[in-house]
């Protein structure tokens, strides 16, 4: 993709979409056997936006480790 045609699209991006405002996505640590549903994905992204990322919600910038994560 980044040695084809496709590279002189993407570094025009910018001409065509605008930065999201606020955070669009989310990560969160998942018990085993868990299968996360969109109303609680949705959630725990409204949790990031107002509260910033701690152990619940938090991004790739702001990384939490499993440390307290649920078993």
């Amino acid at each position: 993709m980044y040695r084809s045609r496709h590279l002189a699209v993407l570094q025009r991006r910018r001409e065509w979409f605008q930065r999201p405002v606020e955070i669009h996505s989310v990560m969160w640590w998942v018990p085993d056997g868990h299968l996360p549903t969109a109303a609680e994905g949705m959630a725990r992204l409204a949790l990031l936006n107002e509260h910033g990322p701690g152990q619940d919600a938090f991004t790739f910038r702001d990384f939490r480790d499993p440390v307290d994560a649920p078993a």
